[in-house]
């Protein structure tokens, strides 16, 4: 069971403004919105209390959900749910919010690989003129490309930095054309992702430069030192030019992006990169620097 409330991304306070009805010039009474993917976060309370009378928020663990409901259980003008927003069964009606509100939940399903997923069942919960708001970890660039594409009817509306740790965040809006709806293709809008990855983190933002590279030998070796100084007995002389996947972690990943990818998100793309790569089916308790940088030349 889920104890307590958790802010991912950033707090209320920090885009209050931008996400009231009048500055989404959502105009009418009963205005409806989502938060998806809340986890145990307030937003969707923060939403009733800032113009939305009708307010839903879901989430696919049934602990969070239950947590939130007995905590706000005084509460008839927000919903929580038991809904996965990353299958297309999802059961929401169509068209049925003016705002939906995405508080990293498209930074996971990235990660997840069920983006497309996700962004089919946002345009079909949108109704029409209505927004889509992504609070996130990535950068405006790399949001607004991956959101220009015909099958979402998404118009681009504002952008805005958030105070997010060290590496900041982003708030991007994204106004539902008024055009009738049509159902996206799955497998286009899945390659149209992989291809704006593949551009960003090969031509905007590459994951392994020479200069990163360098700097990772470097902090590969600091780390082999200390260790080494505080080891005793042979056993770890076995292991001398490998890390454990927690302190390959901490030295490929800048600390921008383990704001964005977790150790969990880190060893699941491991065993990927390690059964495609070499066919193991299970994933090393340590690794070398030779594969640390072939991982991160092959998450490019």
């Amino acid at each position: 069971m889920a104890h307590g409330n958790f802010e991912w991304v950033t707090e209320w306070s920090s885009f209050a403004h931008q996400l009231s009805p009048s500055v989404l010039q959502l105009a009418g009474e009963g205005l409806r919105a989502i938060d998806i993917g809340c986890g145990t976060s307030t937003l969707a309370v923060s939403l009733a209390h800032h113009g939305y009378s009708e307010v839903t928020a879901v989430d696919r663990e049934a602990s969070c959900i239950e947590h939130m409901r007995a905590l706000y259980a005084n509460r008839s003008d927000v919903r929580w749910q038991v809904c996965d927003v990353c299958e297309t069964s999802c059961e929401l009606e169509d068209g049925s919010f003016e705002l939906v509100v995405d508080k990293g939940m498209l930074d996971c399903a990235l990660v997840e690989h069920c983006a497309a997923a996700l962004l089919s069942t946002v345009t079909r919960l949108l109704a029409a003129g209505g927004v889509y708001a992504v609070i996130s970890f990535r950068k405006q660039a790399l949001l607004r490309r991956l959101l220009h594409i015909n099958c979402l009817l998404f118009d681009a509306m504002d952008e805005v930095d958030l105070p997010v740790g060290d590496g900041g965040g982003s708030l991007c809006l994204f106004r539902r054309r008024v055009d009738s709806f049509v159902t996206p293709d799955l497998n286009a809008l899945a390659t149209h992702i992989d291809r704006t990855l593949d551009w960003w983190y090969t031509q905007e933002v590459p994951l392994l430069t020479k200069e990163r590279e360098q700097q990772i030998c470097l902090e590969w070796d600091r780390k082999l030192e200390n260790l080494n100084r505080n080891a005793f007995g042979p056993a770890h002389s076995l292991n001398a030019c490998t890390l454990s996947l927690q302190s390959a972690f901490e030295v490929l990943l800048s600390d921008e992006e383990r704001t964005e990818v977790q150790y969990e998100d880190f060893t699941q793309d491991l065993v990927y990169f390690f059964k495609e790569r070499f066919g193991r089916e299970e994933l090393p308790e340590r690794i070398s620097l030779q594969e640390g940088l072939a991982y991160l030349e092959h998450s490019q």
